[in-house]
């Protein structure tokens, strides 16, 4: 089997957001997006999204703070009452997961550029920011509003350009094996496929440059 210790010591890493840098509680999250859902659309859904964006990175009482100070003609109490527990419930907990943070750090220690892309609607910037990724990444793709997904090999290469690297000086890392690792193997990257709940037995095939890890700390060797 194919190591992370095999791989090539990369000069860019690119990261997939949910399962691999933010441990996504899924009843949470399908709560908070049927949330989003319910107001409907409209103004009202417009100034909540950006009043949750632009205070991503403050406490949630101060969150909490900046809705309450938004006049009733704007933000009717029902939607008000929604975002507060969109606050408490989705917002506050969020966290990077525990065996990022070292290898982040390193990465910063070291000076190799990282980036970010993620297959999903714009609500992923107000998870981007919670999580302080925002001044942290060199570059961020999120796919609805790049206009391609993964694994369509123009989001990877357009962050190949943005860390100013060729394709095969960038490790992907990711969770999925079709979208993040054929994916950036395909457009030359190597890779490495986070499988959070133990690497299967038997391993399924793996395209060429590519290593199973349970963790990202297997990873910090490359940069050792």
């Amino acid at each position: 089997m194919v190591s992370p210790h095999d791989l090539r010591a990369p000069l860019g890493v690119l990261f997939d957001l949910d399962s691999t840098l933010y441990i996504n509680d899924e009843l949470l999250e399908e709560q908070g997006l049927a949330a989003f859902q319910a107001i409907g659309g409209g103004q009202e859904l417009s100034l909540l999204m950006r009043v949750l964006n632009d205070a991503a990175v403050a406490e949630p009482r101060q969150m909490r703070a900046l809705l309450d100070a938004i006049p009733r003609e704007s933000l009717s109490n029902p939607v008000r009452e929604i975002g507060h527990n969109i606050i408490a419930n989705w917002i506050a907990p969020m966290q990077l997961v525990a065996d990022a943070v070292p290898l982040l750090n390193q990465l910063e220690v070291l000076g190799i550029p990282f980036g970010i892309i993620t297959n999903a609607p714009d609500v992923q910037w107000l998870k981007i920011k919670r999580l302080g990724l925002h001044t942290r990444a060199r570059c961020i793709y999120v796919s609805d509003q790049f206009g391609a997904h993964k694994p369509d090999p123009t989001i990877f290469l357009a962050a190949a350009s943005s860390l100013n690297l060729d394709p095969q000086n960038i490790l992907m890392v990711g969770d999925s094996l079709a979208s993040d690792v054929f994916g950036g193997c395909g457009v030359g990257m190597q890779a490495a496929w986070v499988c959070r709940e133990g690497i299967p037995n038997p391993l399924p095939e793996l395209p060429s440059g590519a290593a199973p890890i349970a963790l990202l700390t297997e990873l910090l060797p490359l940069f050792g």
